[in-house]
């Protein structure tokens, strides 16, 4: 079982987590904003209805704690806005982990220049 951790609880997040524990990951979700991640801390779960049924997708981890999401993850699906500018991991925290990234931001809306880039 792959260990996944999911950076934002916005709808990509979410669906994110429901796909990948529907598909028998271990999902370990976080989001910046403690009320936003409350109600999934409080159930455990995140539920759904949709495409894919109905049901409620248990998750291992749901936490405001950026360390401690991606604690143990053997992958990172990041889900955040691309021009968020809250998702500071370095890379002593990301370690060797392969990156997916998913963001909301068309082409036409990207910074000339990115500040949290090397180049």
């Amino acid at each position: 079982m792959t260990t996944v951790a999911i950076l934002g609880a916005g709808a990509g997040g979410l669906s994110s987590a429901v796909e990948l524990g529907r598909a028998g990951h271990e999902v370990r979700l976080w989001n910046r904003n403690e009320a936003t991640i409350r109600p999934y801390e409080a159930r455990g779960a995140v539920a759904y209805r949709g495409v894919l049924g109905e049901g409620s997708e248990k998750l291992s981890t749901v936490t405001s704690c950026l360390d401690e999401a991606l604690a143990g993850a053997d992958v990172v699906v990041v889900c955040l806005p691309a021009l968020a500018g809250t998702f500071r991991a370095t890379p002593e925290r990301l370690g060797s982990k392969p990156i997916v990234s998913i963001t909301s931001v068309w082409p036409s809306h990207r910074p000339t220049e990115c500040p949290c880039s090397d180049g």
